[in-house]
């Protein structure tokens, strides 16, 4: 399976036992991805956010899978952490 094509799949395997917040598609010319925020147990107490990031270098076939958990009680104080790594996050799609 190609790479492109695994991150739809991974994606979609990920958001069958959460509930889905969100979904979207990235296209960055030769990296190409799927994004999903998930609640898992969203009944409980102790439930998680998870930001899960599947990137897939279509030239290298390289592929990349991100996420960051935290409890949904504390997720407004990692976002911050969270968002810095995301906005810094830089992917060669030479290598």
């Amino acid at each position: 399976m190609e790479p492109a094509e695994f991150v739809k799949t991974f994606i979609k395997s990920v958001s069958r036992t959460v509930a889905i917040e969100r979904r979207w598609d990235l296209d960055l010319g030769p990296v190409v991805g799927r994004g999903t925020v998930v609640l898992e147990r969203p009944d409980l107490e102790e439930s998680k956010r998870r930001h899960i990031l599947a990137l897939a270098n279509t030239r290298t076939g390289t592929l990349y899978i991100i996420q960051f958990e935290a409890r949904i009680a504390d997720w407004d104080e990692a976002w911050p952490v969270i968002d810095t790594v995301l906005n810094r996050l830089v992917i060669d799609d030479e290598v």
